[in-house]
């Protein structure tokens, strides 16, 4: 009958302290994971990246096929070589007339004064005035041909910049710091613009995916300091923790994931944000306590 007391009673105290022990909240680490894709179509011809991979924004990981777009750039500058020739051609044509203009004028100015004094005819004067307008006119046309050329020019540089865009976008350049998690593309293969090439994710910024009862809503609330534990070997590794969102659904228990209340049908899924000092993975599980 002693015996049987004492086993009770050693029961009764392991049971509390399992109780006492018992994370309030389990689950999975995850990552926002972005999808990089190719922004130019062609043979991907230098593709520098493996999985696992930390690379940082800004840097040059691969190129794209670009042979067309630079004969077509070669061409467009070709064309606007020779619109700028006769844009000069144009412009020293205009100087001249403007120059004959003002001597014209001149001379029919000083023929004008000598008709006034009967030492010149009026068909004289009148021929001037002619002269006077015919080059005028000429001006006229020749600003006209200026202004064409210009839109030319402007039209070419404006197809410029747009080969020189598509151009830009054949070379692979990472957008922010990063892991890349998964290779989706291998050098030499034909890819086109959308086509993914990998999945890039900050494993810095890790978050754990939890999930509790709905009793438990009333003992967390946004920006609420927790603590996140994983197994380290036999022990248990602590992380402090920030809770930073909380599902406003509540969903059926993921199989994968215990609760504090196991019978609990619906549950509601928490994301932890977590400072990762590289120990953390991505799908390492975690247990939380509030």
């Amino acid at each position: 009958m002693k015996n049987s007391t004492i086993i009770i009673a050693t029961l009764i105290v392991v049971g509390c302290n399992n109780d006492q022990e018992k994370a309030d909240a389990y689950g999975n680490f995850e990552v926002d994971e972005t999808i990089i894709s190719a922004q130019a179509s062609g043979e991907l011809l230098i593709f520098d990246l493996e999985e696992g991979d930390q690379l940082s924004a800004g840097q040059i990981i691969g190129q794209i096929d670009s042979t067309d777009l630079s004969i077509q750039k070669a061409e467009i500058i070709a064309n606007r070589e020779a619109v700028a020739v006769n844009k000069s051609s144009v412009t020293a044509e205009i100087k001249v007339m403007e120059v004959e203009l003002k001597n014209v004028i001149r001379e029919r100015n000083r023929i004008k004064k000598l008709v006034a004094s009967e030492a010149a005819t009026s068909k004289q004067l009148d021929d001037l005035e002619g002269n006077v307008n015919v080059i005028k006119v000429k001006i006229l046309a020749l600003k006209s041909q200026y202004k064409l050329i210009e839109a030319q020019v402007d039209a070419i540089d404006a197809k410029m910049a747009m080969v020189e865009e598509r151009l830009s976008k054949c070379t692979i350049v990472n957008p922010a710091n990063g892991t890349v998690l998964t290779k989706l593309a291998q050098q030499h293969e034909l890819v086109g613009a959308g086509r993914p090439l990998f999945k890039l994710a900050n494993m810095d910024n890790i978050y754990l995916l939890a999930y509790i009862s709905e009793p438990q809503l009333t003992q967390i609330k946004l920006g609420q300091e927790v603590t996140v534990s994983v197994d380290e070997g036999s022990e248990l590794k602590s992380f402090p923790g920030t809770l930073m969102w909380v599902s406003s659904e509540a969903e059926f228990t993921p199989k994968i994931i215990q609760t504090k209340e196991e019978r609990v049908n619906l549950v509601y899924a928490i994301k932890i944000k977590v400072v990762n000092d590289g120990f953390l993975k991505l799908g390492m599980p975690a247990e939380v306590n509030f």
